[in-house]
């Protein structure tokens, strides 16, 4: 194999860098959710030898059976599905096997995840017992609290909840998707070990996507894994990731997020107060199945997904309040280099059109100004780069794991909690 030094230098610079970027967070955090998702990281690295574990024995496994699937089922855990699937920086390998039901394998590896043992602990139980009975390799990401005594997998990554309620749900979905990313990691670094590194996604928005995901997104051989003259040490991946979801919360913690979100908030509030509506909808992964569950405030969670005109023709009129979670920019875009020279979905245009308030959060699309949207009532910008997948590695696209869905879950639900207190204290 090629020597590692190069890499090693280059990778534990990259890490000296991060680190020396976080600063220790406010005494006070701007939520609940924050607060409480910041206590989730420092669990979540108690379970990086198990982490580690699980992605090596998978990896084995995979370099000893190469037609083994990963099999990532999503309607049991759509959520956590949405983020983990088809993804900037994600394993192309990773789909639901019942969508690929010919390929499936008695050496495949299933990676499940419990919202909360109370909402979703019995339909994942019952796809881990059809798993372990077909001879799968199953790892399961969960609480510890709450989990039933006869519980059989492979693998069990506690995600730190206090119990198995659906209280601890709206964490959970983060502690478990921020274990999924580091798996993601470790897996692929493990592979390395073996000599070989798997299909990995490229996000769309970046020139060269379209040429290089048409290789990965064949369903016949999107499971493949290919020759790596690298070798990764186990650790490294995770770690990068887990530096950069540090910087997230130092971030999120920072003034200049507390302000935006505080000046939106304020605004939901009034019209809330009012008797006013307020609508809210999202183009990104992690919320589309997650808008409409342990809400705390009396918002109205619209289903715009390809439907946008519909939606605001059924629901609003001009003048109501529209709380808009984005991706980068207002729209979603295709840029030359990754496929067709035009928009794909104008989001902005349909919002404009329907002549609502809006208040957005995404990223500052680069590639295209006219993507960060005109007037809104307020903007909250969510702070990371674009291309999204976060971790650099010796293999095509050279990065993976995303850090865009944490970002988006956490800024929605850090609203929320905003709001939820502004209402409470009138």
């Amino acid at each position: 194999m090629r020597p590692y030094r190069l890499y090693l230098c280059w990778l534990t610079a990259l890490l000296t860098a991060a680190a020396s970027g976080c600063s220790a967070p406010p005494t006070v955090s701007s939520t609940a959710t924050l607060e409480r998702f910041n206590r989730r990281v420092e669990l979540v690295r108690l379970q990086l030898p198990t982490i580690i574990a699980a992605a090596e024995a998978a990896a084995a496994r995979k370099a000893e059976h190469p037609k083994a699937l990963i099999d990532l089922p999503y309607n049991e855990q759509p959520a956590f599905g949405e983020d983990m699937l088809n993804r900037s920086g994600g394993l192309a390998g990773a789909l639901p096997s019942n969508e690929r039901s010919g390929l499936m394998t008695n050496h495949d590896i299933v990676l499940l995840s419990v919202r909360s043992w109370q909402s979703n602990g019995e339909h994942i139980l019952k796809y881990l017992r059809r798993s372990r009975k077909r001879g799968n390799m199953t790892i399961l990401i969960a609480s510890t609290a709450g989990k039933p005594d006869n519980l059989d997998t492979d693998f069990f990554i506690d995600n730190g909840a206090a119990d198995g309620s659906e209280d601890e749900a709206t964490i959970n979905l983060f502690s478990n998707v921020l274990i999924g990313w580091l798996w993601v990691c470790e897996y692929s670094s493990a592979l390395t070990r073996h000599g070989k590194h798997p299909g990995i996604l490229q996000s769309i928005t970046t020139p060269g996507s379209h040429a290089h995901n048409r290789v990965f997104q064949n369903r016949r051989t999107r499971h493949y894994i290919y020759p790596c003259e690298t070798a990764v040490p186990a650790q490294d991946l995770a770690h990068v990731y887990l530096a950069r979801v540090d910087r997230m919360i130092d971030d999120l913690h920072g003034e200049r997020t507390r302000r935006q979100i505080s000046a939106a908030a304020d605004i939901i509030a009034d019209r809330l107060e009012s008797g006013r509506p307020v609508f809210v909808s999202t183009s990104t992964h992690i919320m589309l199945n997650d808008l409409r569950k342990n809400v705390k405030v009396p918002w109205t969670p619209l289903n715009t997904l390809r439907r946008m005109p519909a939606a605001l023709a059924e629901h609003t009129k001009p003048g109501d309040l529209f709380f808009w979670l984005g991706f980068n920019g207002a729209s979603i875009w295709w840029y030359p280099g990754s496929g067709p020279k035009k928009l794909y979905i104008d989001y902005d245009r349909y919002l404009r059109k329907a002549k609502v308030d809006l208040i957005t959060c995404f990223a500052t699309d680069p590639l295209n100004p006219r993507n960060n949207g005109g007037q809104v009532l307020a903007h909250i910008e969510q702070n990371w780069n674009f291309g999204d997948a976060v971790v650099p590695v010796p293999f095509p696209p050279n990065r993976i794991a995303p850090i865009s869905g944490l970002y988006q879950g956490l800024l929605y639900r850090m609203v929320e909690d905003t709001v939820a207190r502004r209402l409470e204290s009138r």
